[in-house]
């Protein structure tokens, strides 16, 4: 990477000794995103709306937020325990 762009997106030192770093992260993340013209969600590979984004795993997304809030914190609660199994090499 060129080390012009690295300090020019590096993250400032914090002002304030109780300035919490996530502040930091966020403003480095929004210059990225900015800088190359996308959303912070496409930099982090959540934007399901992206040309690139799986089709079947959209069309989940957009079912899932009409579903009740407990009814999404059981989906949730399923997804974490696949991807735990995964981790831990169970998966199928």
């Amino acid at each position: 990477m060129n080390v012009r762009f690295v300090n020019a997106y590096a993250m400032p030192a914090a002002d304030h000794a109780n300035e919490p770093v996530e502040n930091e992260l966020m403003a480095l993340v929004t210059r990225l995103a900015d800088h190359f013209g996308v959303s912070i969600r496409y930099l982090v590979g959540e934007d399901v709306d992206a040309d690139d984004a799986d089709e079947k795993l959209a069309r989940m997304f957009r079912q899932a937020s009409k579903l009740a809030p407990e009814d999404r914190a059981i989906l949730d609660d399923m997804m974490q325990a696949m991807l735990k199994r995964r981790r831990a090499g169970n998966a199928r």
